[in-house]
């Protein structure tokens, strides 16, 4: 029995060994690479310092210009979202992290069907990308433990990687394609049958929680929150009828809302989109210009 414990102490003390020496590895190779998602979140939380910053999925992601928009505004800006339905999740476990090390002046959000709907493939585990962060912030730890994945990413150093060895280490031999302060820009131009996506979900009770702290947290650290909704080439009727949430609830938090999701000078216009729900780079310069002419009657613009 002795000599059991001894080896299965033995083992234990190898394991928390390996782990501990693998983290460490692995974080450094995080905080190096290059590979797409990685490279965002890392910067976001521990290089963007710029006072405009903007938020959301994919839509966010390939539509909002930096440099387009600071030309209007005559502030820095910086495009924090990421492809992949990273949902209110994913946006709030993120908020959470970088407000750990500084506080904005201004966010924009832009608001998608997935951050207040039962979408499939958009549960709470799309904050999973995240765990390299275990610990920076209460916020983002508080939905890990929803998750039921605390205790997991907290006692392993290498779980929180989660299989990411081969991403990291390829990312440490290409180019980062987003050179304008996160803007990722997209090419091709839709087909013109590109039928609109449907949104036939119910709401998701905790999701509009999580987007509820996401103002909270705003409100508290005094950032002014502005919610967005960006165009779409095709627009079904179960979409116009799930934004009517996002309208209201703007209405409900007095936040400003600017809602170009009906726009006629994009909705339908071919050459402007990628797909059916995002903007291809000639697409988001035009609308980056009207959105910077838009922000200089909401923001504060002080040096």
């Amino acid at each position: 029995m002795k000599r059991f414990l001894i080896w299965l102490t033995t083992l234990l003390i190898i394991f928390l060994c390996i782990d501990r020496v693998g983290g460490i590895i692995m974080g450094r190779l995080y905080s190096s690479t290059k590979a797409v998602d990685e490279y965002k979140i890392n910067s976001v939380v521990n290089n963007m310092n710029q006072p405009v910053v903007f938020m959301g999925s994919s839509r966010c992601h390939h539509g909002y210009i930096p440099s387009i928009i600071r030309d209007s505004i005559g502030l820095s800006v910086y495009n924090a979202a990421l492809w992949g339905e990273r949902n209110i999740y994913f946006q709030y476990g993120l908020l959470c992290d970088f407000l750990e090390r500084y506080t904005p002046r201004v966010i924009c959000l832009e608001l998608h069907p997935i951050d207040f709907l039962s979408t499939p493939y958009s549960d709470i585990d799309k904050i999973s990308p995240l765990s390299p962060f275990i610990g920076l912030s209460q916020g983002c730890d508080s939905l890990f433990k929803i998750e039921h994945k605390f205790l997991e990413y907290k006692i392993s150093a290498l779980y929180r990687y989660n299989s990411s060895l081969v991403t990291l280490v390829g990312g440490l031999f290409i180019e980062n394609s987003q050179k304008d302060n996160g803007y990722k820009p997209l090419y091709k131009i839709v087909d013109v049958n590109d039928k609109a996506d449907e949104f036939n979900f119910h709401f998701s009770e905790q999701k509009i929680q999580i987007l509820m702290n996401f103002v909270n947290k705003c409100k508290m650290r005094k950032i002014q929150l502005i919610i967005m909704s960006s165009p779409m080439y095709t627009i079904s009727p179960s979409c116009k009828r799930v934004y009517k949430f996002v309208t209201k609830f703007a209405e409900r938090n007095h936040l400003i809302y600017i809602d170009h999701l009906n726009d006629s000078t994009f909705v339908g216009k071919q050459k402007f989109f990628f797909d059916r729900g995002h903007f291809n780079d000639t697409g988001a310069k035009i609308y980056s210009s009207l959105i910077g002419h838009e922000l200089r009657s909401y923001i504060n613009i002080k040096k």
